[in-house]
């Protein structure tokens, strides 16, 4: 398994307070706290979460809160939706395998990508509606001119950037591309 925990460390080193809220078993690992939200049962998944954000919140600007599974995963897509609706993010970021083409549990064929992004938009209204800011690709094992390839791809089927925060620079553009979507998003100062 390969972790990748850069843009948190990325984009403290530019000047953003940046808090982890661990969601899983790796998270934990990774950050020593959080919860494994796949233990908790379903009814308090999403306040469970919600407070695990809060605590990561404190003293922080921006929070990263490690996703779990997919909403087109039937066995995982509970605590995709209670991670989606505990967090009440204010923007997101999507996940995807390069070259993955159905899913690890029962082969079932994955959604094409932006049919996805608009589903996990869909599912923020309720009380903060979040827009996809980037695509976040986990490309290892593919060489560098198919990582290339198959971006460009992503990149024009759903005009967002996508990077791969373990190749060169991919966590500080994820950073850069969240930050272009925070001042982008900020509502105008209007002067009296």
């Amino acid at each position: 398994m390969t972790i990748c925990n850069k843009p948190k460390s990325y984009s403290n080193r530019r000047g953003i307070r940046t808090g982890f809220a661990a969601t899983g078993q790796s998270g934990m690992l990774i950050s020593g706290h959080g919860i494994a939200v796949d233990g908790v049962p379903g009814d308090f998944m999403g306040g469970a979460v919600e407070q695990v954000v809060l605590d990561a919140a404190q003293g922080n600007d921006w929070v990263v809160v490690e996703g779990q599974g997919s909403l087109n995963h039937i066995a995982a897509s509970g605590v995709a939706l209670a991670i989606l609706h505990g967090a009440l993010p204010h923007v997101l970021v999507f996940c995807h395998r390069l070259g993955l083409e159905r899913t690890k549990f029962n082969g079932t064929p994955i959604i094409p990508i932006p049919e996805l992004i608009q589903l996990n938009e869909a599912l923020t209204v309720f009380e903060r509606p979040a827009k996809v800011a980037a695509i976040s690709v986990n490309s290892a094992g593919l060489p560098d001119a198919e990582f290339e390839r198959q971006a460009r791809d992503l990149e024009y089927q759903t005009g967002l950037p996508v990077i791969d925060p373990c190749r060169d620079d991919g966590a500080g553009q994820l950073v850069e591309a969240l930050r272009d979507h925070q001042r982008k998003s900020r509502p105008p100062v209007v002067e009296s």
